[in-house]
């Protein structure tokens, strides 16, 4: 069973909640924040730690220079040149988790960014071990919650620029997946997730770039376990079965049918494109065979 989002939040922080906060948009106005972002990001510690801890807030605002080149490339700056240390990648993690399972994301904006936000965490905890095993779990669970949810597939918007849930969630399970802290049935669990965002049923065409960022994922975390090629054969046989179509020329009569045909065939192509690259002979024939079986069929 899942743990709940209580469960989960309390794992996570060992504390109540704070309130929501508020992205601090009034001390930081855009003729600051772009001053900040032309100077790579760079300020004293301490400055740095408080801003750091509010930014979790700004990442669902609806400008995307707040949002994504602010709020996101900051935490992601700090995170990769290891500029925070564990005491506060811990508070910012709990904040980050606390958005993830929250429903409440009218616009579709916030929890996309969470996503990858908390991808750059779980990341850095990686390369600098601080989490335990709870803490960690607690972010899979959210994780796993989010995936399964995932029912806005809009990805780049001129305006209101990027959410990309699908990226976004598959990058996070890409480094859940390489953790220490992720054994082989969990990571079993994030990639039957990731299959089921391959071609859902009330998915469009995906057309900016979710196959690649869903091969990626599926093919380090099929990799990380050295998977059988009789277990990879099987997984793609389910992945290429046509059910409920007795075949996949079916797919040419509806919209559904094309873009499920789509997305099969662009993930099949991405993935192979990758075991190709890291000299996976065996396993990119079976790839190759299974997108063969589709263009034939259909």
């Amino acid at each position: 069973m899942r743990p709940s989002p209580a469960w989960i939040l309390a794992v996570a922080c060992g504390c109540a909640l704070e309130a929501a906060a508020a992205c601090p948009t009034e001390d930081w106005p855009a003729s600051r924040r772009e001053r900040l972002i032309a100077a790579g990001f760079e300020l004293q510690p301490g400055e740095r730690e408080t801003l750091a801890r509010e930014l979790p807030d700004c990442l669902g605002e609806a400008d995307p220079r707040v949002r994504d080149e602010f709020a996101l490339a900051a935490l992601t700056h700090w995170l990769r040149g290891a500029a925070l240390e564990a005491p506060l990648r811990r508070e910012i993690g709990a904040r980050l988790l606390a958005l993830l399972v929250d429903p409440q994301d009218a616009s579709g904006l916030r929890r996309p960014f969470v996503a990858i936000a908390l991808a750059e965490l779980v990341r850095a905890d990686r390369l600098a071990p601080d989490y335990d095993q709870a803490r960690h779990d607690a972010f899979l669970a959210a994780a796993l919650g989010y995936l399964d949810g995932i029912d806005d597939y809009r990805a780049f918007d001129p305006r209101e620029g990027w959410r990309h849930a699908v990226a976004h969630a598959a990058d996070l399970a890409l480094q859940l997946g390489l953790h220490p802290h992720t054994d082989a049935g969990a990571r079993a669990a994030l990639l039957a997730a990731l299959t089921r965002r391959i071609a859902p049923a009330d998915a469009p065409g995906y057309a900016h770039g979710e196959a690649e960022r869903l091969a990626r994922a599926v093919h380090f975390l099929h990799a990380h376990d050295a998977q059988s090629a009789e277990a990879t054969g099987a997984w793609l046989d389910r992945l290429v079965d046509p059910s409920p179509w007795p075949d996949w020329s079916h797919s040419y009569r509806s919209l559904a049918g094309l873009a499920r045909r789509h997305n099969t065939l662009a993930f099949l192509h991405a993935l192979g494109f990758a075991a190709r690259a890291n000299g996976q002979g065996e396993r990119s024939e079976r790839i190759d065979a299974a997108i063969t079986a589709i263009l034939r069929a259909g």
